[in-house]
């Protein structure tokens, strides 16, 4: 609207107008598209973002932004739509999963379930946590736990953070993480041949996030 009364004013030619009016739209979708939150952040895109946090427009001796210097580093989060203090704070509950469950008395067989349930998010190649296990150090229960959080966590369609994936979103990233040896290949190869991701997704996905994957495409990525 401003832009518009300085237009109005002839403070703007048509030219001075119209471009300034095409940059701001683009800005906007751009914007609105980050606040989606995709998995990853291009660096072209975190080059933008500088670019709109560094743009202001003079009026009346007043200088306005689009963006804060807040707005702009939340936009700026490489992967997922956690800052490095949220996720800090929600890493949290792994350490209270295995503090809860220690506490408890579990049959002989069962004695390492808080072990188990506390390393969900280990990682094969030593860069998960909490206790930043080696591929050799994570047992199979854990690994399995940690294919089965991840599909879910990706797939929920009711966290306030983000909207559920679909199929060929979810196993598109889970696949990439494989090829970086996060998650363990032979049991993402079992989730993908078992059949049971269409049994899970007609139970609990929305019909939208039910799409026809190409799990040949899929596999391809990290075989």
């Amino acid at each position: 609207k401003i832009i518009e009364i300085d237009f109005l004013k002839g403070k703007l030619s048509q030219e001075e107008f119209e471009k300034l009016t095409n940059r701001l739209e683009n800005y906007k979708k751009f914007i609105n598209n980050a606040n989606i939150g995709n998995e990853f952040m291009k660096d072209e895109d975190v080059a933008l973002v500088d670019e709109i946090f560094d743009f202001d427009y003079l009026h009346d001796g007043k200088r306005y932004k689009i963006l804060t210097k807040n707005e702009a580093d939340n936009l700026k989060i490489r992967k997922g739509t956690l800052s490095f203090e949220e996720i800090e704070k929600m890493r949290e509950h792994v350490y209270v999963t295995y503090e809860m469950l220690s506490k408890l008395t579990f049959p002989k067989k069962y004695k390492n379930v808080p072990l188990y349930a506390s390393e969900h998010h280990e990682k094969l190649n030593g860069k998960g946590y909490p206790f930043h296990l080696k591929e050799k150090e994570i047992p199979l229960q854990s690994r399995i736990l940690a294919i089965a959080d991840l599909f879910e966590a990706l797939t929920a369609a009711d966290r306030p953070y983000k909207k559920g994936k679909t199929l060929t979103e979810t196993l598109k990233i889970m696949a990439f993480m494989a090829k970086d040896n996060d998650i363990d290949k032979n049991l993402l190869n079992l989730l993908i041949d078992s059949g049971i991701i269409l049994e899970y997704a007609k139970k609990f996905l929305k019909p939208e996030q039910i799409d026809n994957v190409d799990y040949k495409k899929i596999k391809a990525i990290y075989s």
